[in-house]
This record gives structure tokens, sequence and C-alpha cells, in this order.
């Protein structure tokens, strides 16, 4: 699934009843340039601890990466 596509990221948060709940500072990157920065810095890295994961946009391909990670969400509707 191609979460990177406005579109795509925006059917599967409506198949699920799901919306960026403001009080917890949520919003859902769909910007693959972004994405692919964000991985890339964490090239070398020994790991990393992601904060509110979501949909898991940047949890996926980071973790193809090999670096060692945790993701930490706490709205349990994720």
């Amino acid at each position: 699934m191609n979460l990177y596509e406005p579109a795509t990221l925006r059917a599967l948060l409506q198949r699920h009843g799901l919306k960026a709940d403001k009080s917890l500072g949520q919003h859902f990157l769909c910007s693959k340039p972004t994405v692919e920065a964000i991985v890339a810095a964490f090239a070398g890295c020994a790991g990393v601890l992601e904060i509110g994961p979501g949909p898991g946009v940047i949890t996926s391909p980071l973790s193809e990466t090999g670096v060692k990670m945790v993701a930490l969400e706490l709205d349990q509707r994720m």
C-alpha cells in the first residue's frame, strides 16, 4: 500500500474511521521526499524511538533499514 499518496492514506484512515486527534498533536505525513529524508537522516544510528507512529508512514520504511527501533503509540485507535 502506497501511503505516500494523500488519497491512499485518506482512504485507509476513512476505512478505519480514523481522524487526526489535534489534542494529541497528530498529523499524518504523506510526502515521499520528506519521509525519505527523515529515514536517510537515521543512517548509521544504533537505534530509534519513534513517538506516535500512527499509520506507520515512517515506521515501515525505517524498519527496512535494519536500524533497531521502538515505536510508541499512545492513541489506542492506531
